[in-house]
């Protein structure tokens, strides 16, 4: 039994030894017992050294992977240079230009890459180096596109006014947006009771987001936010809430609304009314959903009857109100048009001759 402790006693004793040696030791040992481990320490010193400029420019790959590759290039080349110094006098002052070359040449990397960091110039090294949000993750856009969404329907409107970009900001006040929105959400009294994420497009340096927003079982709408990009990178632009089935782009038609040219809107059927109408509310019919109505309206002018079938928000709406409406026209005939899928905004009351506009059918 004794016998048979020995051995493994030495074992656990050689490698208790082992523990207490320190680190820089063993290094010591492995490249004097294998001389080519110095390169391997060199590789991992490099590595090192990405980590840490990674760590410290918040993720920043590029500049790691631009600056660490020139630094090496620059030792090597000063150690070749050192090197073909001691070759003779012959070569000493085109080694000697060569290396002051080397020299100023990194010092000028190091300036400019401070003054990209730090001023953003030269542009082209900045962007190089420091990728703007023109490359932002899906997720970091869906984030910021749901945050204005969920301030529209809260009407929150400075979060949502915020939210906009600087250029936005600069050319709409507040009070002129909060107005547009109050307008243009008056439809959506309570947001979507279900969401999907649908796609991305990208159009020119936009980015344009579309989401598939259910609000009861008799209405879906998709909500489009846009990215525009800016110096500071992409930036909310835009948004769109119309009908899930709304034509992007197709055949195009306009029409008038005066007397003499409604007799073409007979023959609109299924044409889709893309260009504001305003129409006067006159009640509210059957609730098709939980925030979806019919509601029966009529053209101002004409006094021509206009029903909006199945109209999300048109639950709320009350008599006398001035809609401007945009949809598809499911009817149309001598007594009355039907207009199905519609978006509306509430306007001020309509003042004289304003009912002279036009329509935009498409296909």
């Amino acid at each position: 039994m004794s016998g048979g402790e020995g051995p493994e006693r030495d074992d656990r004793m050689s490698a208790l030894r082992m523990l207490r040696v320190p680190a820089g030791q063993i290094l010591r040992d492995a490249i004097k017992a294998v001389p080519a481990m110095r390169y391997a320490l060199a590789v991992v010193g490099l590595a090192a050294a990405t980590a840490l400029v990674v760590a410290f420019t918040g993720g920043q790959l590029t500049v790691a992977i631009i600056g660490i590759p020139l630094i090496l290039v620059a030792m090597i080349v000063l150690v070749v240079f050192a090197n073909l110094a001691q070759a003779g006098a012959v070569l000493y002052w085109p080694v000697r230009v060569m290396v002051w070359t080397g020299t100023l040449a990194f010092a000028t990397l190091i300036a400019l890459l401070f003054s990209a960091a730090m001023f953003r110039w030269p542009p082209a090294l900045h962007k190089l180096l420091f990728p703007k949000d023109d490359d932002k993750p899906l997720a970091v856009l869906k984030r910021d596109a749901l945050k204005l969404l969920t301030a529209m329907y809260a009407s929150d409107y400075e979060t949502a006014y915020n939210a906009f970009s600087p250029t936005i900001r600069r050319n709409l006040t507040f009070v002129e947006a909060k107005d547009t929105q109050q307008k243009m959400m008056r439809q959506f009294p309570m947001p979507p009771e279900h969401r999907d994420y649908e796609r991305i497009d990208a159009v020119n340096q936009f980015k344009v987001l579309h989401f598939k927003a259910q609000f009861d079982e008799a209405t879906t709408f998709r909500e489009v936010v846009t990215f525009a990009p800016s110096d500071a990178g992409l930036e909310l632009w835009h948004i769109d809430i119309f009908d899930i089935e709304f034509p992007f782009a197709n055949q195009d038609r306009w029409f008038n609304t005066p007397a003499d040219k409604m007799d073409h809107l007979q023959e609109s059927e299924g044409r889709w009314l893309v260009a504001p109408w305003r129409v006067s509310v006159l009640s509210i019919g059957t609730r098709k959903g939980r925030q979806t109505c019919d509601v029966f309206s009529e053209e101002p002018k004409l006094k021509k009857p206009i029903n909006l079938i199945g109209t999300l928000g048109g639950c709320g709406l009350k008599p006398g109100e001035s809609l401007s409406v945009a949809g598809k026209f499911s009817a149309a005939n001598a007594n009355a048009w039907e207009l199905s899928r519609v978006r509306f905004m509430v306007m001020p009351a309509e003042t004289p001759n304003a009912t002279t506009s036009q329509l935009l059918l498409k296909r």
